[in-house]
């Protein structure tokens, strides 16, 4: 191995680091096997060009079987700085392997028996010389010993290689050094409170310290892991600096909010932290010591919900909840327009997870449309501060006063320990009807009537007529009919133009129509709306309390909730079911007032009393 690792004068001209003497032996033994005499074959003579090309071969095999021998072996090795050192030195230890160490590195932790690790670098070497291709890689390892005494860094293995065990002595440190560093860093952490109520929260605060003169090579502990609690980071480690004892020290701190799930004890561990710092020794100057902090542990006790807490409430226990309610706009309630009005619940020391729901379920005499709630949590000093937000759009179905109820929210005052409600007081309005357009069919007066009140109108006229007067008109009457005659017979051929009057409830109806062919919610909305009152006609209830009384209305259900629920967009609305509704309310409507026209009418042939 030896003479691979390390090429002497005998085999520097070999190009792959072979020992001279076993090449002439591989390449007599492949004479012998090409029928050559092995003294007619030394190793410079053996390559002439009468050798076969089998001999050749037979040659290149034998070098290639050598170079996987022993010789070419990889080795693993240690080494260390020191030997000796003090419980708060830390001490550095190398390892070596000289190799192809194939992307994989060694398993370090048995050394964690006896020391803390504190830091690892690596570094790696290619040589080639005189054709000896070397590869080298390194780890270095920083160490800080657990405890006084007699240590041992124990011998490691790496693909199938192996170092060597370094005794290491390990000594107590001098008292001003431990004080000097018992005070240069140190570690602690707190709770808020020793007794706690079932998932109600608890701060958790871990802090770091380090004097000024100190640089610090460490991190914060993870988050505890705790069974039967929710352990939450509120946001990420927080520096400042704090003065204690007439000394300025840095601080790392972190806060966890902590709510148990059960009621009995919650244990809380204690945290250590392993790393390195780096002070100013006795006698001037600086050195790099490691550093070994432990917390002590924290007892909670968990109390469980008490039994003066209403037991059809929800579980909040909180520093504080409180409830409000806003609006989009002017509250002007009118019927069929809606409203949206967001109710916000806010608590501290809760999950957003916890906060129950708002909207009051149903309402008479409006119609509501609730979006999803929306969650939020806020990470701050004094805990978690979490809201739920509900917002929904309100439809008044009929006019007069409509009573928006109390909402009361039962929490428990974790701080006070007592039982309180936030409340949000009820509200009522005065919700207008809907702006009417026309009045019904039922209502619009008939050629039939206009043509008996222009009788009446006759009737009623004076009797006192001059003859010479009825002498005169009669004569009008005749020359207008001759003319007319004579213009309507110049005219025979012209096709007929008819003009009838204006309807309301029809023209309503083809504008409903078209914004219904076209997908329009917002407009199909305002159309039926219209058309409605046109049918209704003003003497009758509120059109949208109307439409909602006949049969099939989900199909106005489904255009509300297009419209005013924002997970579903008025852009996805099809008007077809609409309008086929709207028809056959027509067409029911023109077979009643059928029927009752076919009941009005005298028999054909009376039958004689």
């Amino acid at each position: 191995m030896t003479s691979a690792l390390y090429p002497t004068p005998s085999n520097l001209e070999n190009p792959l680091g072979i020992p001279v003497g076993a090449a002439s032996a591989a390449i007599g033994r492949s004479c012998e096997l090409a029928g050559i005499a092995a003294e007619a074959a030394p190793t410079a003579r053996c390559a002439k060009p009468f050798i076969s090309a089998f001999a050749i071969l037979l040659t290149v095999f034998s070098l290639l079987t050598l170079s996987s021998s022993p010789a070419f072996s990889a080795t693993f090795q240690a080494w260390v700085d020191q030997t000796r050192v003090d419980e708060h030195q830390s001490l550095s230890t190398t390892f070596q392997f000289i190799g192809n160490p194939d992307n994989e590195r060694p398993d370090f932790s048995p050394i964690e028996a006896d020391f803390d690790i504190i830091g690892t670098r690596t570094s790696s070497e290619y040589r080639n010389i005189n054709g000896v291709a070397e590869y080298r890689m390194n780890w270095m390892l920083s160490l800080s010993p657990k405890r006084r005494g007699e240590l041992t860094i124990p011998a490691l293995t790496f693909r199938g290689a192996s170092s060597d065990a370094i005794p290491i002595t390990v000594t107590e440190a001098s008292k001003e050094l431990a004080d000097q560093l018992e005070a240069s860093v140190f570690f602690e952490t707190s709770v808020n409170r020793e007794d706690a109520y079932v998932q109600a929260e608890i701060l958790y605060t871990v802090r770091l310290f380090y004097a000024d003169n100190v640089q610090l090579y460490t991190d914060l502990p993870p988050p505890p892991d705790l069974a039967n609690a929710i352990v939450q980071p509120l946001g990420s480690a927080r520096p400042y600096n704090e003065v204690r004892g007439g000394r300025r020290y840095g601080v790392i701190e972190q806060k966890y909010a902590i709510f148990p799930q059960q009621s009995g004890t919650l244990d809380i561990p204690p945290e250590s932290i392993t790393g390195s710092a780096r002070i100013r020794i006795p006698g001037g100057g600086y050195r790099r010591r490691p550093v070994r902090e432990r917390s002590a542990g924290h007892r909670v006790t968990v109390l469980p919900k008490p039994p003066s807490y209403p037991r059809n409430a929800a579980w909040l226990p909180a520093s504080e909840v409180s409830i409000s309610s806003s609006w989009n706009s002017d509250r002007e309630f009118k019927v069929g327009v809606p409203l949206s009005r967001k109710i916000e619940l806010s608590a501290v020391g809760l999950p957003a997870s916890l906060l129950p729901a708002l909207a009051p379920a149903d309402l008479e005499g409006v119609k509501m449309y609730p979006d999803p709630p929306e969650k939020e949590e806020t990470a701050e000093d004094s805990g978690i501060r979490s809201a739920r937000r509900e917002s929904l759009a309100l439809v008044p179905t009929r006019p007069g006063n409509l009573t928006l109820p109390q909402i009361s929210i039962t929490w428990f005052d974790v701080d006070e320990g007592v039982v309180k409600v936030a409340l949000l007081p009820a509200e009522t309005y005065e919700v207008a009807p809907s702006d009417q357009i026309a009045v019904s069919l039922a209502a619009r007066p008939t050629r039939a009537n206009e043509a008996k009140s222009a009788g009446d109108d006759a009737t009623g006229a004076s009797t006192g007529i001059d003859p010479w007067m009825i002498v005169t008109l009669i004569c009008l009457i005749g020359w207008a009919s001759t003319t007319g005659w004579l213009l309507n017979a110049r005219r025979a051929q012209r096709p007929k133009v008819i003009h009838e009057p204006r309807d309301p409830e029809r023209i309503a109806y083809m504008e409903l129509s078209r914004t219904c062919r076209a997908n329009d919610a917002p407009k199909a909305h305002a159309a039926l709306l219209d058309w409605a009152n046109a049918f209704y006609g003003a003497s009758a209830e509120p059109a949208t309390v109307a439409l909602r009384q006949e049969t099939g209305s989900d199909a106005m259900n489904d255009l509300l909730t297009r419209l005013y629920a924002r997970d579903a967009a008025p852009d996805a609305w099809r008007g077809q079911p609409l309008l086929k509704w709207v028809e056959g309310i027509r067409k029911s409507a023109q077979r009643e007032a059928s029927q009752k026209k076919e009941s009005a009418l005298p028999p054909l042939y009376p039958t004689s009393s």
